[in-house]
């Protein structure tokens, strides 16, 4: 995928040029004529949208709630406060 920016030539035209594109992280393939794809494909049923059941956005609660419990259990770094610490060498 690219950006353009646009200049107006003196009133006859536009000139669009590149200014920036995007890029896979993990292959380095351009996403010109790819597109994003989801992480979780979910369709929704005949009839589920208007009786008001969304299961995008459930799914994406889902989602967002788990990787909310794996942030929360990851390793904390045991905090020190620096009366605690040893005092630094002069000339440090």
């Amino acid at each position: 995928m690219i950006s353009t920016g646009a200049a107006n030539i003196m009133g006859m035209g536009l000139l669009r040029l590149p200014t920036r594109g995007w890029y896979l992280l993990n292959t380095g393939e351009d996403m010109e004529l790819n597109g994003a794809v989801p992480d979780h494909i979910v369709w929704p049923e005949p009839g589920q949208m208007p009786a008001g059941k969304d299961v995008q956005l459930d799914k994406a609660i889902e989602v967002l709630l788990g990787d909310v419990a794996t942030w929360r259990e990851r390793p904390q770094p045991k905090l020190r406060k620096a009366s605690e610490r040893e005092p630094m060498p002069p000339g440090m």
